[in-house]
């Protein structure tokens, strides 16, 4: 299995509690279809909770010709996805 860092480029509330992350796949061969998934690891995630720092998304856009991709999620009080809401532009995940 091939490890890839996709740094997060730009990151926007779509809805009420809904979140949207993009991330760029950019010095990589990465290929993707919308709705395929994926496991996101929080490389330097600073809090844990009992969940850890590894969650599945799908994909929910095809990868784009600036080879950007988009991962929405419903967001809860959990310390992945509160990472992801506060973590710096430019932090990559795994």
């Amino acid at each position: 299995m091939s490890e890839y860092h996709f740094p997060l480029v730009q990151r926007a509330t779509v809805a009420t509690g809904t979140m949207e992350c993009t991330f760029s796949t950019k010095g990589f061969e990465y290929h993707l279809v919308p709705g395929q998934n994926a496991d996101f690891f929080n490389l330097n995630q600073p809090t844990m909770d009992a969940e850890g720092s590894k969650r599945a998304f799908s994909f929910s856009s095809p990868l784009r010709a600036d080879k950007t991709f988009t991962v929405t999620m419903r967001m809860r009080e959990t310390a992945f996805k509160q990472w992801w809401r506060d973590m710096p532009i430019g932090t990559p995940v795994r």
